[in-house]
């Protein structure tokens, strides 16, 4: 008698928007085809603007898109429309997770119901993980004055000033933990859940639009959870003196025209990543 092997993420689509970064994703694309089960199908959506200088019709689950648009979150809207499996994970081009993670996700996800959005732990590529908690007298100070809850309370949680915590995998004692929001990196959801509204209107890297999208989902009474046993991994991400006025524009456009609010919110980015 002949063993028939059950593809475990035949019902799933991964949709990549890639701006460019050709390197990054034929790795990511290769790294998901990795294994026995291989997701359903990939959709990568590239700008017209960016030439591809890779081979990637190797891969029998890629579909290629050009899209006139640049900017993650339009391509990956239009990725979206695309997708017809019951599982869409979106997953930026310079992230690496493994089939097994995947299938993690999923598992929790149905367990968890329809109204949920599950994401991974975020690793580097040094595996360390890139939400480090700290419990110092200024972090707690910090957390006081600005309404984020002391100590432990505020991994996964974020505040009116929009200030991110992720959860620490050395400090979480749950396999699932709920959150307010997910990093834009990598989440899965049922796709007849997904948000296909054209949120962010600013071109190229969509700095902070994982904190906008969290909070389309919770309008939506989408609950969000980050399982611990799935990794996720990929550069760390620090933007430059260069971008500031760009993703001033981004931080504006939510906080509305008081501008001094900026001001205060990237002090407040600073000083959460220095103590």
């Amino acid at each position: 008698m002949k063993l028939i092997k059950y593809n475990k993420l035949n019902d799933l689509t991964v949709v990549i928007p890639s701006i460019g970064r050709n390197y990054d994703l034929d790795n990511t694309i290769k790294f998901l085809n990795k294994g026995m089960n291989k997701p359903k199908q990939i959709i990568a959506i590239i700008p017209k603007a960016e030439l591809i200088n890779i081979n990637l019709s190797k891969y029998k689950n890629l579909i290629i898109f050009i899209s006139n648009q640049y900017g993650q979150v339009n391509q990956r809207i239009h990725g979206f429309n695309l997708s017809k499996t019951n599982f869409t994970l979106q997953l930026d081009d310079d992230c690496f997770i493994s089939q097994e993670a995947i299938y993690e996700l999923k598992k929790n996800l149905i367990k968890l119901g329809r109204k949920n959005c599950v994401g991974p732990i975020f690793l580097s590529n040094r595996n360390e993980p890139l939400h480090k908690f700290k419990n110092t007298f200024l972090t707690n100070l910090l957390s006081l004055i600005f309404e984020i809850p002391i100590g432990k309370k505020k991994m996964g949680k974020t505040n009116y000033m929009n200030l991110n915590y992720g959860i620490d995998p050395d400090i979480s004692i749950n396999d699932l933990e709920s959150v307010q929001w997910i990093p834009g990196g990598c989440k899965l959801m049922y796709t007849s859940e997904l948000i296909k509204d054209k949120y962010y209107k600013f071109p190229g890297k969509a700095y902070y639009e994982d904190i906008i999208h969290s909070r389309l989902l919770k309008e939506e009474n989408i609950k969000m959870w980050i399982s611990k046993k799935s990794i996720c991994k990929t550069d760390t991400v620090n933007f430059t003196y260069k971008e500031i006025p760009f993703i001033k524009n981004v931080v504006r456009s939510n906080f509305g025209n008081k501008i001094f609010k900026y001001w205060i919110w990237l002090l407040l980015v600073k000083l959460k990543k220095s103590i």
